[in-house]
């Protein structure tokens, strides 16, 4: 018999071929659908997501639907689709998730205009990690730290 170089069942399904360059066509939001940011999984495939309409961000309870709840994984901070219900009245606003972004497209929507650099629950980054430093501070001598005395260790004595 001969030896299976390729592998077995995997590689015979096409599981083994290698990474997959397909680019799928970015989707854009229109007049009823908008962009979100998740901001927390609530469990039952429903999310907290900050929709981003009309120039500004609103909070909304946002349920994963169809294909994305079974093939792709939505986790905090992830950029989505959403359709908002329009046929409920009262509470909280609520939406559907209808399409999840990766971070090519989601780096070509910020791009284009259609998400702000700045989200919600972050601030502009001053570039030191939010730590602001006052260079003309000084530390008085009294206060300056000393390194702890090291008692003497004889090693004869171990």
């Amino acid at each position: 018999m001969t030896k299976n170089s390729k592998g077995g069942k995997g590689a015979k399904k096409g599981k083994n071929s290698g990474p997959s360059s397909k680019t799928r066509p970015l989707i854009l939001p229109s007049d009823d659908l908008v962009l979100g940011i998740v901001e927390k999984a609530l469990g039952d495939r429903r999310f907290q997501v900050h929709c981003f309409s009309q120039g500004k961000f609103e909070l909304r309870l946002c349920h994963a639907r169809g294909a994305i709840r079974r093939n792709e994984r939505i986790d905090k901070g992830s950029t989505v689709l959403v359709s908002p219900r329009e046929y409920e009245v009262g509470g909280r606003e609520r939406g559907d998730i209808v399409h999840l972004y990766n971070g090519d497209e989601t780096r070509s929507l910020r791009a284009q205009g259609f998400l702000p650099e700045v989200l919600p629950g972050q601030e502009a980054d001053s570039g030191e990690g939010g730590i602001v430093f006052d260079a003309g501070a000084t530390v008085p001598e009294d206060e300056e730290e000393s390194p702890a005395p090291q008692p003497d260790i004889d090693l004869d004595d171990l």
